[in-house]
């Protein structure tokens, strides 16, 4: 087998109700491919020991390797902890609300990943980076009452992460759902610390040290891939269809900003499109 999927299994913040989606759609949805099944267990309270036993040989019943882990820097940490402990020449890596939406869904990932020239693919991108930009505005009492609270709320993140990002555009993979080539990310993770913030994990996704940034310097490439196998450069992201645009018909592994999204107001909908890829998809 040559490549690995790693499912990170938190419980804290509604972990239980997600493993067990991600479990029955893992269990619906071919993956097309043979592959090692790695799951982390990280951030499961006492209360919670009757649950993480159950997932556990539900998980055992899928042939998982089960791997517990510290629960501190987020996600990142889990994934850069567990890469050395892999044999495989790729990984897959799925965050705790991840479920694939389709068929054929890991091998997509894979064949992709195993082209020469791409050092990253993954089923969601952006092209915007944490750089203050004007909220968009509405004209409606509530959302112009709460505007000038908006632009404060980005103009602190803005000088929180100054120096961190380019000006304007920052192209990159986002850190759920992507595959990798493994001795590459661990060269990665071998010059990186684990995460201690929030926006600490925001700039190992998209900043300047990010690994996005880190295979581009490598001239290669960053590619988005969809529910038919379709592969996407950066310049046609914006075309995919698969996320933070009207329906998102071409994803093909969900989570929970692509949940947050179906959820929203088509203003809030326009909104988050602006900030992924500058422009508003909505009509």
């Amino acid at each position: 087998m040559s490549i690995s999927l790693v499912y990170l299994c938190r419980g804290k913040d509604a972990g239980v109700d997600a493993a067990e989606k991600f479990i029955h759609f893992y269990s619906k949805y071919e993956s097309g491919c043979d592959h090692d099944l790695v799951v982390i267990f990280k951030g499961w309270d006492k209360s919670q020991i009757k649950d993480k036993e159950n997932l556990k040989v539900k998980f055992l019943y899928l042939s998982a390797n089960i791997i517990e882990l510290e629960d501190d820097g987020f996600d990142w940490a889990a994934f850069m902890r567990v890469t050395p402990m892999l044999k495989t020449d790729f990984v897959c890596y799925l965050n705790t609300f991840s479920r694939p939406l389709c068929n054929l869904w890991l091998k997509n990932m894979y064949d992709c990943i195993k082209i020469k020239d791409v050092g990253i693919c993954g089923a969601t991108a952006s092209y915007k980076a944490w750089r203050f930009s004007f909220p968009l505005f509405e004209f409606r009492l509530l959302p112009m009452i709460i505007y000038p609270l908006k632009v404060l709320r980005r103009l602190s993140n803005h000088l929180l992460l100054l120096g961190y990002y380019p000006r304007k555009f920052c192209p990159h993979i986002r850190s759920n759902g992507f595959a990798v080539k493994r001795k590459q990310f661990l060269s990665f993770v071998s010059s990186t610390t684990i995460p201690k913030s929030k926006r600490d994990c925001y700039r190992l996704e998209s900043g300047i040290g990010s690994y996005s940034n880190y295979v581009t310097e490598e001239n290669q490439r960053l590619v988005l891939v969809d529910k038919n196998g379709n592969f996407f450069d950066i310049l046609d992201w914006i075309k995919s269809k698969t996320y933070c645009c009207p329906g998102q018909p071409e994803l093909c592994i969900a989570d929970n900003n692509t949940d947050l999204y179906n959820k929203q107001s088509v203003a809030n909908k326009r909104q988050m499109e602006f900030d992924v890829w500058g422009s508003v998809l909505h009509e």
